[in-house]
């Protein structure tokens, strides 16, 4: 699978892997606990501020047309900073599904 991937797309999946690792604990302890607001499920993957940094640059930094056509429109975001912070955001907000109870539907 590796092997088939640019550079760009190899970095951002190992720091996709290595926030996900990260953030395993973090999630197990969360379901243990009281049901978390809305605000604190969008900003969870804050508990891992460096990987979410390390996968937020790697995302960012990705050649558009890396995508292979997969991008979406709120993603194709010409400008670095903006769709920097949209990575971070995105990430941080990303295990919505693990910690809502019920988590999501399926569609």
């Amino acid at each position: 699978m590796l092997a088939d991937m640019s550079l760009s797309e190899r970095t951002s999946y190992e720091a996709i892997k290595t926030f996900n690792n990260c953030m395993r604990p973090h999630i197990a302890l969360a379901k243990r606990g009281p049901a978390l607001s809305d605000r604190q499920i969008d900003e969870f993957g804050q508990k891992c501020p460096v990987e979410l940094e390390q996968v937020a640059q790697s995302m960012a930094k990705r050649p558009l047309s890396s995508f292979h056509g997969s991008i979406s429109n709120d993603e194709w975001i010409p400008d670095f900073d903006e769709r920097l912070a949209h990575y971070r955001k995105s990430f941080a907000g990303s295990f919505s599904c693990e910690l809502r109870p019920g988590g999501c539907p399926v569609l």
